[in-house]
């Protein structure tokens, strides 16, 4: 059925019975009749008064797996909820279903219910703005019947006064997803994603010949889910200088049971942690009030495993250090930049694969606008890397790059780039991926034309063209032409 044409019925309307509202909503996929893949939503608040009203909802869908790339999923679910003022509460049914093979059916797993509280208050004159809501669920399974306490919430503030803003976010929930596997499949050279190294590893490549499927089995996993998100920006202007501060942090814990922090620990993971990512990033700014000067300093640390994808099960972690002062002499941009990196990958089962790189280098990056509809920018610069894979080694790269954008006219785009890369390296054997991002040792070079043209406001047409040789690999050639219309 995947090279058929099939077509999409869309359905949605509201209406308005003196303050009361409802609304409705049908998707549904048509062949030579009704397919088992369709949506249906429906809802209907009703106010009572200026401060006090009543909502409710219907959720219905349904997606067999027509597809092999669509994954089953069935559900339907009922809410009944008030509200006062500012605060909410809601009652929600929710039946799941599983689908538990390929000649299968869904069949229901579980039934909850859930009975939410939420409020959104703001304090200080709007400065600040807190929403929150905390639910309990009553989960009923064949197996057991489980109980849990959900939340969320988030507080942002802003006072103009001082240039100061930001937000707080948490959040914690309780998942059922069927485990996947991670498949690569073959395909001719310069159409997938990633390739097969010599060292047996499937790294990311944007001409390569395997792409990457998550396909599902038959076991479902229960997971918490617990999320925190931070976020705060400073800005001042003092007399010639402009200040600028920003920070950003998330962190992101998927395990069977609840927990709010768990490290990441590279050297021994923890394989019952399904996911654990944590990210800070902190920028700082300093330059002139007419914007044409400007120093950045830029703070960033990574670090997480995965083990949710079978087969794909991986840690890693990334320090980056950046240093950069731009100068912006009229349609002139040019960046002058250090940069440190360090870097850690770690592959399952634990040992079999494990590569460390550190790097230092710089370099200078420049744009000019000729108009605007054309522009052209160039990018030179070198990185010295260490790294350590059964043996510790020192690599040299050195890259230059351009990039041209041209916009004849209204609806026509024209848009070309280019590369040239020399990595030295007295390794004998194989680079790693992660020590010039998967460039072997020699001259590399890529190049790549793409030519955009919309006819009119239904019609479009592209062609593209993309040229690789690296060291003493074949060279490789992809080209196509396509044309999308808007029905």
């Amino acid at each position: 059925m995947d090279n058929n044409t099939r077509t999409r019925l869309l359905a949605k309307g509201n209406s308005k019975i003196r303050s009361a509202e409802f609304r409705y909503s049908w998707s549904q996929l048509l062949d030579a009749g009704f397919l088992p893949y369709y949506s249906l939503n429906t809802s209907a608040h009703i106010p009572v008064g200026d401060k006090f009203s009543f909502s409710a909802s219907w959720l219905r869908e349904h997606f067999e797996p027509l597809f092999s790339r669509v994954s089953p999923y069935s559900t339907e679910a009922a809410t009944a909820g008030m509200s006062w003022k500012k605060w909410k509460m809601d009652y929600t049914y929710r039946k799941d279903y599983d689908w538990v093979d390929a000649d299968s059916a869904f069949i229901s797993y579980s039934r909850k219910h859930d009975l939410a509280l939420s409020f959104d208050q703001s304090f200080f004159k709007d400065r600040i703005k807190w929403d929150a809501s905390a639910s309990y669920r009553f989960d009923q399974r064949k197996e057991m019947n489980n109980h849990y306490i959900l939340s969320g919430s988030r507080m942002g503030f802003q006072f103009r006064e001082i240039g100061l803003s930001g937000n707080l976010k948490a959040n914690i929930n309780r998942t059922s997803e069927t485990k996947r596997e991670a498949v690569f499949i073959f395909v001719d050279d310069g159409l997938g994603n990633y390739r097969l190294d010599d060292h047996g590893q499937y790294v990311p490549d944007d001409m390569g010949n395997f792409i990457l499927r998550s396909e599902l089995t038959n076991e479902r996993q229960d997971q918490y889910i617990t999320k925190f998100g931070s976020s705060l920006n400073w800005k001042k202007d003092l007399k010639n200088i402009r200040i600028q501060f920003s920070h950003n942090g998330s962190s992101d814990l998927r395990t069977p049971y609840l927990h709010f922090y768990l490290p990441v620990n590279v050297d021994d993971p923890d394989t019952g942690i399904y996911y654990n990512n944590k990210r800070f990033k902190h920028e700082l700014r300093l330059g002139g009030l007419d914007g044409n000067r400007q120093l950045t300093v830029l703070l960033e640390n990574i670090r997480g495993q995965n083990f949710q994808t079978a087969y794909n099960e991986h840690v890693h972690a990334r320090t980056a250090r950046w240093i950069k002062y731009r100068i912006k002499p009229d349609k002139l941009i040019v960046d002058l930049y250090y940069k440190y990196n360090s870097r850690e990958q770690h592959r399952m089962p634990l040992n079999s694969y494990r590569v460390h790189t550190s790097s230092h280098g710089g370099g200078v990056d420049t744009e000019y606008l000729f108009s605007r509809k054309l522009r052209l920018s160039a990018e030179g610069k070198y990185e010295y890397i260490q790294t350590e894979f059964r043996d510790t080694f020192i690599t040299h790269r050195i890259s230059v790059k351009t990039q041209c954008t041209w916009y004849r006219v209204s609806g026509e785009r024209f848009f070309f780039s280019g590369g040239l890369d020399r990595v030295i390296s007295a390794y004998t054997g194989s680079l790693p991926y992660e020590t010039a991002d998967g460039l072997p040792v020699g001259w590399s070079w890529a190049g790549t034309t793409r030519y955009e043209k919309s006819i009119n406001q239904y019609i479009s047409v592209a062609a593209f063209f993309q040229f690789r040789k690296r060291a003493e690999q074949r060279s490789i050639v992809t080209a196509n032409v396509e044309v999308k219309a808007y029905f």
